[in-house]
């Protein structure tokens, strides 16, 4: 999409939410700042998952801390990628042909965005909604895509609403799991790695079998068992959406569950 589509979505948000002054120029400007670093982000239809909901978590939290000038910025940041991952790339032959349209088209409809069965609250719901973007070459859909996903996601970040009643039991139930599964799996297999660096390293050095040595092979053995852990515990999913759900609710953990 182009700046004057972006802004265009901006201001139908702003006006949906009742958002004005400062903080209604600062989503504006937010929604058109990645394509002023072009340079930075040369891909926005494809691969920025990760920072559309870094930039979302960004915004809840400033939010909840009642930035809402820094909210709104980073929500318009956010909601950028999120509107051009509903196109083609560059990629696309008719790329720039598609923008031009979309850009000329004067139709758009932002009544498709108050259906209460497509309300999002969790943060779980923000991932599912973000990562389940289709790229689609008709107009008439990428604007619906765009305009309704924009909507969803600005009323998500910027509403106020009460945590699930459940959220305190499921995080329970993750963080069981990770710590009986995930993590003793990860141990597991960090130990496997660090004892064959260390027999690696002294097969190696074989003819060199000193102290020396073997603390080198020692040491590798060590940080290979704590690189792997890290990676593999780190990489639970589960249990890291479990963290940020109760950052976006702004929960903390019972004392029996911390």
């Amino acid at each position: 999409m182009r700046k004057t589509d972006h802004r265009r979505i901006a201001r139908a948000i702003c006006c949906h939410l009742g958002l004005d002054g400062e903080i209604s120029n600062a989503l504006i400007k937010g929604s058109i700042q990645p394509d002023l670093e072009r340079e930075q982000f040369e891909r926005h239809h494809s691969g920025r998952d990760a920072t559309i909901l870094s930039r979302l978590r960004s915004a809840r939290t400033q939010h909840l801390k009642q930035n809402d000038s820094q909210a709104a910025r980073s929500l318009g940041y956010a909601l950028h990628f999120v509107q051009d991952k509903c196109s083609p790339g560059a990629s696309f032959s008719g790329h720039d042909e598609l923008e031009r349209e979309l850009a000329r088209s004067r139709n758009w409809d932002y009544s498709l965005t108050y259906s209460p069965s497509c309300n999002i609250r969790r943060y779980r719901d923000v991932v599912d909604t973000v990562r389940g973007i289709e790229a689609s070459a008709d107009i008439d859909a990428i604007k619906e895509k765009a305009v309704t996903t924009s909507f969803l996601l600005a009323e998500a970040v910027l509403s106020t609403y009460p945590p699930p009643n459940d959220l305190h039991e499921q995080v329970r139930q993750i963080r069981r799991q990770h710590f009986t599964t995930a993590i003793p799996g990860a141990c597991a297999l960090g130990g496997v790695a660090a004892t064959l660096v260390f027999f690696g390293v002294r097969i190696l050095l074989m003819g060199l079998l000193t102290t020396a040595t073997a603390g080198c092979a020692w040491f590798l053995a060590a940080i290979t068992f704590c690189c792997v852990v890290r990676s593999l515990a780190g990489s639970d999913t589960e249990y890291n959406d479990s963290r940020h759900e109760l950052a976006w609710f702004e929960v903390k953990l019972p004392s029996d569950i911390e």
